[in-house]
């Protein structure tokens, strides 16, 4: 889901930036708090897990790559400021070191797989924080975890039409390609999930 450079009109990049920008510097700032003491080990730990799934993709149209985003579970375990912060840190490492997704197109991919990837998994567990039991909180954070990455790959299929390439070519393959990637990754974040909160079950997280 990676936006290359070359692919988006100036508009939007620059319109990616200016939302990119404040979006990570209040991140950042609502994170504070999340991130004091052993959950600081729990950021870098999350972070590390997802940067590593991420590097591991295929490509798709017009030069974009499909992957698993990890929004859901990083909502999930840090909460949804926080997991902004955490995607954003790895797709800024994966752009300067990896040369995955381009610098110019990093604004984009921020909202994309920070901002609105995490915005959907955080509304669909909101949504069901009054899930009863543990089966019933595993579905709510597999139900994150597919509408996180569907969410995600149509907006980038949005951004990439905004720039000329034809809409009807672009969002059908880039959802195509996510349907099964999103049943993967429901999957993973239900596993991950339950071993990294092992101790407690999952129906007081989907409830903060």
């Amino acid at each position: 889901m990676h936006i290359p450079d070359g692919r988006l009109c100036p508009l939007t990049i620059y319109a990616g930036w200016a939302i990119a920008a404040p979006l990570v510097v209040i991140a950042w700032r609502r994170s504070q708090t999340a991130l004091r003491g052993d959950r600081g080990g729990m950021f870098v730990g999350i972070t590390t897990l997802i940067f590593a799934v991420q590097m591991l993709n295929v490509p798709i149209a017009s030069g974009t790559s499909g992957h698993v985003v990890g929004a859901a579970l990083a909502a999930i375990v840090l909460g949804p400021w926080a997991a902004v912060l955490a995607l954003a840190v790895v797709l800024t490492v994966q752009a300067l070191v990896f040369g995955d997704g381009g610098l110019a197109a990093l604004g984009c991919n921020i909202v994309v797989l920070a901002g609105v990837a995490t915005t959907a998994a955080h509304l669909v567990l909101r949504g069901g924080r009054q899930a009863i039991g543990r089966f019933a909180g595993m579905l709510v954070a597999a139900a994150a975890a597919w509408v996180s990455v569907m969410v995600a790959a149509a907006t980038c299929a949005l951004a990439l039409a905004s720039s000329g390439w034809h809409v009807g070519a672009v969002l059908p393959a880039m959802l195509e390609a996510h349907v099964v990637a999103g049943l993967i990754e429901a999957i993973a974040t239900v596993i991950a999930a339950q071993v990294i909160l092992a101790a407690r079950p999952l129906q007081p997280v989907l409830a903060r």
